[in-house]
């Protein structure tokens, strides 16, 4: 490895961190969350070997940091958000050509406990969504809509996926959603919904990416996906949690 005389793990760390900002215009809160994770994980590699660097890590190493956390009792969600953290962080290694392999292909997540849907009111939802946690821009906007929609709305993952920007009617304050068996129906939304949508689809224009279907699309304007709701979701849960506590 000749990048191992060249880069230290905090050389790695700050060039992700880099990435995570400029490219992927990533909010804060989602930065600082990766951030922890991943110095977490240095720390354990330097009790196993102070000179090892990310690079050289196994799936085995990996493994064991899984075992070390559950010892500690941490929840197997918590424990699946380290892991999408770390494949993440090698998916970037890998693509700027720092290691040819990717150790958390042969990771496994965890089984967790089936939750029910958390619901919010209206006013409930508005509390929470700190302003400083979404950035005044397309990025921001969008995952501010996701989460409203979601949890405003009630409507479900897939159909959030599935939904188009024809199915939005801000004249009536109305968003008809397909659901399971290709039923039909309507929802109406209330006025700071409306607002968030108008935000988002003139940022959404200005981007060039209103002639892509799908209401909500990601930063490269492609349709979204489950695993990429789930992070802004996970970002959504970690502030609300440390609000709560």
């Amino acid at each position: 490895m000749a990048y191992k005389f060249l880069m230290d793990n905090q050389s790695f760390l700050a060039l992700f961190e880099a990435y995570l900002t400029s490219e992927r215009r990533a909010s804060p809160h989602t930065v600082v969350a990766y951030k922890t994770d991943l110095h977490q994980f240095v720390d354990y590699l330097s009790g196993l070997a102070p000179a090892k660097i990310v690079t050289e890590v196994t799936a085995q190493d990996l493994r064991g940091w899984m075992m070390a956390l559950a010892k500690i009792a941490l929840t197997h969600r918590s424990i699946n958000r380290k892991m999408a953290a770390l494949r993440i962080f090698y998916a970037f290694l890998q693509k700027r050509a720092f290691m040819m392999g990717h150790p958390t292909d042969a990771l496994k997540s965890l089984k967790g406990k089936k939750r029910l849907p958390i619901f919010f009111q209206e006013k409930e939802l508005l509390a929470c969504l700190d302003p400083y946690l979404f950035p005044v821009n397309f990025s921001g906007l969008r995952d501010q809509l996701i989460l409203e929609l979601l949890y405003g709305t009630g409507m479900r993952l897939a159909e959030l996926i599935a939904l188009c920007q024809t199915d939005i009617n801000l004249a009536d304050g109305t968003v008809k959603v397909v659901g399971k068996r290709d039923k039909a129906r309507i929802i109406p939304f209330p006025r700071p919904l409306k607002q968030s949508i108008a935000a988002y689809l003139l940022e959404k224009e200005k981007l060039g990416y209103h002639l892509t279907p799908p209401l909500i699309v990601t930063d490269a304007g492609r349709p979204c996906y489950p695993m990429f709701i789930y992070r802004v979701q996970e970002v959504f849960r970690i502030h609300y949690a440390c609000q709560s506590a």
